[in-house]
């Protein structure tokens, strides 16, 4: 299993930390996109597409997307540097498609945050 990308020289490092470990506390199989497949020992799994807008949302930067373990997957870019608070849930990091930024509002208004609305 990978590790969460977080650049110890990132200069919010500190802070996208933080956001991870509360974060976590918060993931459970209702929260994710794939409640049946969820399991507590890879927590992150399914909580991409709401993790990338939340980082978005007090961070700035670019929301980005591809497929990686024919799973789609969303990440950020802040200040210029990759950090994806839910690699951890892939074994491994080998794209399978064009990596490609994404507006927040199209992902705000598609597959599981759609389903998620009240």
């Amino acid at each position: 299993m990978l590790e969460p990308t977080i650049p110890c020289d990132h200069p919010r490092g500190p802070e996208l930390a933080a956001l991870r470990a509360e974060l976590q506390q918060h993931w459970c199989a209702e929260t994710s996109f794939w409640p049946d497949d969820w399991t507590p020992d890879r927590p992150s799994f399914g909580q991409c597409a709401v993790t990338a807008m939340i980082v978005h949302d007090r961070f700035g930067g670019e929301m980005l997307r591809t497929v990686n373990e024919r799973v789609l997957h969303y990440w950020n870019l802040v200040d210029d540097i990759d950090v994806d608070l839910t690699r951890d849930q892939f074994d491994s990091w080998a794209p399978e498609d064009e990596i490609v930024a994404v507006d927040p509002d199209y992902v705000r208004t598609s597959g599981p945050t759609i389903r998620r609305s009240p």
